[in-house]
């Protein structure tokens, strides 16, 4: 088997300035808010139900058990907090992009910091959704597509994603076509991208589409 190509360097001064400030949102914003406000209200009782333990302990209940309930609670809070900074909204300019999610503060990121583009790995394969494809109509239907930043400037909660897809404890946010208005648009205005998606679609008759080899 042949080597996969490499994946394109980040080169921030080719950056193009043509639709400098355009903001690409959620196709449904209303929607994935409400879906958010429900991970997010899923980690609040996850904290509740670990501040729970105290009295509980007092009321006799047994240590371990408090401690196994505990653990999974903060095993559990990061993958429901996961979803709130996976793929964002973000605004782009020649200076950089601003990351823009629901409920936290936004984040002012220069080109120069992030450091590599890659293909985003937490995107189900075509060949995997085929209840998808029969809901929505094989015509309406399209696989998934996106890329992923790594921004290493980026604030714990998005190191959580860098965790899970294997670039270890550095911030990462996804870029996909479902996560992103005018996705072709957005992703000829990220320095590579393109280039990056151009390899990605060679390769899809080996590797599924979404997958890093």
């Amino acid at each position: 088997m042949s080597a996969a190509p490499p994946v394109p360097s980040f080169d921030p001064s080719s950056v193009s300035s043509a639709e400098a400030g355009e903001t690409f949102t959620h196709p449904s914003p209303r929607f994935e808010r409400g879906v958010l406000l429900w991970q997010l209200g899923l980690a609040i009782i996850l904290v509740v139900l670990i501040l729970a333990q105290v009295p509980l302990l007092f009321a006799g209940m047994p240590i371990i058990l408090a401690l196994l309930v505990i653990m999974t609670c903060l095993a559990l809070i990061p993958f429901t907090l996961l979803p709130t900074v996976a793929a964002p909204a973000v605004t782009l300019t020649t200076d950089g992009i601003t990351i823009q999610p629901h409920f936290w503060r936004p984040e002012v990121v220069p080109w120069s910091d992030v450091r590599a583009i890659k293909p985003y790995p937490l995107m189900p394969s075509a060949g995997s959704e085929n209840t998808r494809r029969l809901l929505i109509g094989r015509r309406k239907y399209s696989p998934m597509e996106g890329i992923m930043l790594i921004i290493p400037s980026l604030p714990a909660l998005y190191r959580i994603q860098g965790v899970i897809v294997n670039e270890g404890w550095t911030g990462v946010i996804g870029l996909t076509n479902r996560t992103h208005i005018n996705y072709a648009r957005l992703i000829a205005l990220v320095p590579g991208a393109v280039d990056l998606e151009t390899i990605h679609d060679t390769e899809a008759t080996s590797v599924p589409k979404g997958v890093s080899s």
